[in-house]
């Protein structure tokens, strides 16, 4: 992990873990989660669109392809980012955000037992074990104390995780050839369009106390948390290849807020096995043009294949 790579982790990890306080903000000044997660999405779209612009040329996809990004913006984006509005309704922000460390664990078992792509051996089996346990660690006190609806919303949370896992390995099975700035602003953009005309039909505004604040909130949450840290995140690796091809070279992690970085011991074996002319993405034989690209990342969970600074499988160029 290079200087540049580490200082955008740290950006990314205050940027994204910032993003449950404003969620918390915007759904506790009365919006509901649809309108919350409409905005957001809308607002990123819109922040994305000059970056969509300047890399035009990637969106000339089949339309199977534009069929499997159109299901993503709702599986990656639209699902996940209502679900954490519903669940901050009922506990504090920094439980959902620890709960979101589920991510990259989800990630590295569907990417193991679906992709086939390596043995979940006892090596990995007692790594994912430990990430789950550090998990619980960090949520221990909010656990003892959780009521029933309190911790319906944590396993609203944890399903969530599990969608943004689902995506992660749909990303490397079926869409490693969409460039990473096309991939991100497709899916955001199709969670905007499914979202904010719903939130409209569903009067999820009304009663809204648009305060200062709150007005804050959704700005930070959409232009910076869903536009501008999403275009960091998949910026692409100095060596020419784009972080599009399984979760980044930064981790979902960071999304996954600062508390997952707190995990560091739940990943000891998740790093894929190594040998020449191996493709760093998809575990087979790479294009003569394209280096390898494995390099250790934070101690902790390590990526499956996919960045030389990511800490999982978990989405390519997202967001996100």
């Amino acid at each position: 992990m290079t200087r540049r790579q580490f200082a955008i982790l740290l950006a990314l990890a205050l940027t994204w873990g910032c993003s449950f306080l404003f969620i918390k903000v915007i759904v506790d000044a009365g919006v509901a989660p649809m309108g919350m997660s409409g905005v957001r999405t809308a607002l990123g779209a819109a922040t994305l669109l000059p970056f969509a612009w300047r890399a035009r040329k990637g969106f000339r996809q089949s339309r199977a392809t534009w069929l499997g990004l159109a299901g993503l913006g709702a599986l990656n984006f639209a699902i996940p980012w209502t679900i954490f509005g519903i669940a901050e309704k009922h506990v504090p922000s920094g439980a959902a955000a620890v709960a979101n460390a589920c991510t990259p664990l989800w990630s590295a078992i569907l990417a193991t037992t679906l992709l086939k792509a390596d043995s979940l051996g006892p090596q990995r089996i007692a790594g994912l074990s430990l990430g789950f346990a550090g998990v619980l660690v960090l949520m221990g006190r909010d656990l003892a104390n959780l009521s029933g609806s309190e911790a319906a919303s944590i396993l609203l949370v944890v399903v969530a995780t599990f969608c943004y896992a689902v995506s992660a390995v749909s990303i490397r099975r079926w869409l490693g050839h969409v460039p990473a700035v096309p991939l991100a602003t497709a899916q955001v953009a199709t969670a905007a369009v499914l979202l904010l005309p719903a939130a409209f039909l569903t009067g999820a505004f009304e009663g809204a106390e648009l305060t200062p604040r709150v007005v804050g909130s959704v700005a930070a949450l959409g232009a910076f948390g869903s536009g501008i840290a999403v275009v960091a995140y998949m910026y692409p690796h100095p060596a020419g290849r784009p972080r599009a091809c399984v979760g980044g070279h930064l981790p979902r992690a960071s999304r996954g807020r600062a508390p997952r970085l707190a995990v560091p011991g739940g990943s000891g074996g998740l790093e894929p096995p190594r040998g020449p002319g191996m493709h760093p993405c998809r575990g087979r034989p790479r294009a003569r043009h394209q280096p390898p690209a494995y390099r250790r990342a934070v101690p902790g969970i390590r990526d499956g294949g996919g960045g030389s600074a990511g800490l999982t499988h978990a989405r390519r160029d997202r967001l996100w």
